[in-house]
């Protein structure tokens, strides 16, 4: 169980932070790490400082979004389960959620049966007299809470799975603004041949991403949230998870999506590409990935001869 705190006239910031007087709650920080808590600090107090108050005060809400929230994989993942935690307290309370948040965020309260959700500004701090607060959950512990997991994958499944029919499907990154497969166009003649589909998951909607992914049998791309649709998968499905070196030198390792698919009866694969000659350093979250097309190939006639 994660702890839920009922907090009395709390100032919620749009990015989730909470604040009791001038303290921050370090259960409304993204992680729970000394350096990363002392930036969390600085940063509430001066939106504490800098922000004006919305004039109406809300009476009472639940706020389960986080300085990362707006992605993809960080909701599903981290925030729907404290929805679920706060829920078994006060079912009937309303969510508080920016309005700027992409679609995916309100489909899913919707397809949860959250009854009422309060909008919050991004240009205001808001003072709520009653707030209910669950903690975060931390990434390495999806075992803790895999039952809420199972719960909300098959709330989602029975709106809008699909039956599953073995497509090979491959996430591209070619939208994005960082950390995409630099020689992508060179490498998709390739997957084709074995039979993968390319798929741009950001232009999907919540519902198209649930039914896309519950009829596949195969996920591959480069890592990004993208790969959080393996939560729709059956069981059993291949996910191939593509990186360079540096992620999984470091200690821990990079294993977000390893875990899941444990959790979830997925094998689960790593394609280790290259970082391009122009990038002097492997900056996980903004380098490019190369991937080699003869390595690739043997990568994939190994899984799928």
């Amino acid at each position: 169980m994660l702890p839920t705190f009922l907090l009395h006239e709390a100032t919620v910031l749009p990015s989730g932070l909470v604040l009791c007087g001038w303290r921050l709650h370090p259960a409304s920080a993204f992680w729970d790490m000394p350096a990363d808590l002392k930036y969390r600090r600085y940063y509430a107090l001066y939106k504490l400082l800098t922000l004006p108050t919305y004039p109406e005060p809300i009476e009472k809400g639940i706020v389960i979004h986080h300085p990362w929230a707006n992605n993809y994989v960080h909701w599903l993942t981290e925030c729907l389960p404290r929805l679920y935690y706060a829920q078994a307290q006060a079912p009937d309370w309303p969510v508080l959620l920016p309005r700027d948040y992409p679609p995916f965020a309100r489909e899913s309260l919707e397809v949860l049966g959250v009854a009422q959700i309060v909008e919050i500004e991004s240009g205001y701090k808001y003072r709520v007299h009653q707030l209910l607060l669950p903690h975060m959950p931390a990434q390495s512990s999806y075992g803790v809470y895999f039952e809420v997991l199972h719960r909300f994958r098959r709330h989602f499944l029975q709106a809008f799975g699909r039956s599953p029919t073995g497509r090979r499907l491959y996430i591209s990154r070619a939208y994005a603004t960082r950390r995409r497969v630099r020689n992508e166009a060179e490498v998709l003649p390739l997957l084709h041949q074995y039979g993968f589909e390319v798929v741009h998951a950001e232009k999907l909607s919540l519902k198209e991403q649930v039914g896309l992914f519950s009829e596949a049998a195969v996920l591959m791309g480069l890592h990004g949230a993208g790969h959080a649709n393996l939560l729709w998968m059956p069981e059993g499905s291949h996910i191939i998870e593509i990186l360079t070196a540096a992620p999984l030198r470091r200690f821990p390792p990079l294993a977000t999506y390893a875990n899941l698919s444990y959790l979830f009866r997925h094998r689960h694969n790593y394609f280790v590409g290259q970082t391009p000659p122009d990038h002097e350093e492997e900056i996980f979250d903004r380098a490019d990935v190369y991937l080699p097309p003869s390595a690739l190939e043997a990568f994939l006639s190994g899984l799928f001869p």
